[in-house]
């Protein structure tokens, strides 16, 4: 169903109500006290709607972590991940400097910017979806000195409006690395 969802509306969009096809009914339902602390563990039920048929309710995954709790927001995480990975794994090559800097944060830009045409992201403008940022506060005379180079970039997925702070770090010995800080 996440792969259907996938491909119809984008990784962005939650599986919440969505119909799961060749389902024919469920064998237990729950009430109102039960499907509470169901949902609040993470657990997302299925309901049985007449003319709507199986329907998932919830988004949630089992995470305790607020950021990891919505199913769009960690799938959307990751194909940004896998997005900034491809373009910015040719700049490990690149001599460390504003020109890198400045090549890094276009490139990232671009990735955003695709995304929140696609309503991945949410603000009435790019300036209020995302934000990137790579120059030298992020990457200190030191860090040059050994090697390595840091970009923050900032997304606010369309639901809930938080962001979320990814921090990237290319070294001289060609490793990329992002993470969520």
């Amino acid at each position: 169903m996440i792969s259907r969802l996938d491909r119809e509306r984008g990784a962005h969009h939650t599986p919440a109500n969505a119909q799961l096809f060749e389902a024919l009914d469920v064998s237990q339902r729950f009430d109102e006290p039960a499907q509470t602390l169901l949902y609040a563990a993470g657990v997302n039920l299925l309901r049985c709607a007449p003319g709507r048929g199986i329907q998932v309710w919830g988004s949630r995954t089992l995470s305790f972590d607020e950021s990891g709790r919505f199913v769009a927001h960690r799938r959307l995480i990751h194909r940004l991940v896998r997005a900034i990975r491809r373009v910015a794994e040719p700049l490990v090559f690149h001599t460390n400097g504003p020109e890198l800097w400045l090549t890094f944060v276009r490139s990232i830009t671009t990735v955003l910017l695709e995304a929140y045409r696609a309503g991945a992201l949410k603000g009435a403008r790019p300036e209020e979806a995302f934000r990137v940022r790579c120059d030298e506060k992020t990457t200190t005379p030191q860090d040059i000195e050994n090697g390595r180079m840091f970009g923050e970039i900032e997304v606010a997925p369309a639901t809930p409006m938080e962001f979320i702070m990814l921090r990237i770090a290319v070294s001289a010995d060609a490793t990329l690395e992002v993470f969520e800080s």
